[in-house]
């Protein structure tokens, strides 16, 4: 399988050019090139159990367009020929007309990954921009834009039940500096991955608010909050949690100070 991904790799670069040098996609010159591209979800949850999984990719331009997907590890600069991940995306290019969609496969190639936890991977579609020429010095040379870039969440099978539960075992708390800073420390004692959209720390008549981050499992982190604040007790303050279910809805938690 491995052997597959790497030749499918090295295919794609030379896929890619005679797709746009035999009409493959149409030329728009002078053309505003907006996102346009979607997927059916905004996260994947890839049991261990499942051999494959599937994404549908819409195009909403009102022009074809071709799309190049692939898997990174976190790494989001790393070029595509130069990853190796525990998945293949077939197929690694498509072609989209105006308003279509077109489903794509995420085969995992059963490369062992831990038991224990959750493993994290970042599904990538990028769209290629309509080219009106091309040079012969820029045939090895596509310009590429456009990127949507979403989690695979690979979950053991030992961990598949109770993944509802992990939210409400997130352990978070406030820290107060004599400066007016406010730090707060969240914990997960989980074996999944929790993604948190946003975090706030209500004190009287004051709320700040954070950007979140995802706390890989079993980890610790600290948001510091940007303004000072002042706070007498901690009677009637709370913290709140605003975190990203699997189907990537947005769940609020509170966390009362007292």
């Amino acid at each position: 399988m491995r052997n597959i991904a790497k030749w499918m790799k090295s295919c794609c670069a030379g896929l890619l050019l005679a797709l746009l040098l035999t009409g493959g996609i149409e030329c728009l010159a002078g053309e505003s090139l907006g996102a346009g591209i979607f997927t059916s979800s905004t996260r994947l949850i890839f049991p261990s159990t499942s051999r494959d999984a599937s994404l549908q990719i819409f195009n909403e331009n009102d022009y074809p367009v071709i799309i190049q997907t692939w898997i990174d590890d976190g790494d989001e600069n790393a070029l595509p020929d130069e990853l190796e991940t525990p998945f293949v995306v077939i197929p690694p290019l498509i072609r989209l007309q105006p308003h279509e969609s077109r489903a794509v496969r995420i085969i995992y190639t059963q490369h062992p990954l831990p038991e224990d936890k959750e493993s994290v991977f970042w599904f990538n579609a990028q769209m290629i921009p309509p080219m009106a020429h091309m040079q012969t010095d820029q045939k090895n040379e596509i310009s590429l834009s456009v990127r949507l870039r979403q989690k695979i969440f690979f979950r053991p099978r030992h961990i598949d039940k109770g993944s509802e539960e992990w939210a409400d075992k997130l352990d978070c708390r406030a820290q107060f500096h004599q400066e007016g800073e406010a730090i707060i420390n969240c914990r997960n004692p989980t074996p999944y991955y929790a993604t948190l959209d946003k975090i706030s720390l209500h004190t009287g008549n004051e709320t700040l608010t954070e950007t979140g981050s995802m706390l890989a499992p079993f980890s610790d982190k600290s948001f510091h909050l940007k303004d000072s604040v002042s706070v007498g007790t901690n009677e009637g303050n709370f913290i709140e949690l605003s975190i990203i279910d699997d189907e990537g809805f947005v769940r609020k938690i509170v966390r009362n100070l007292n």
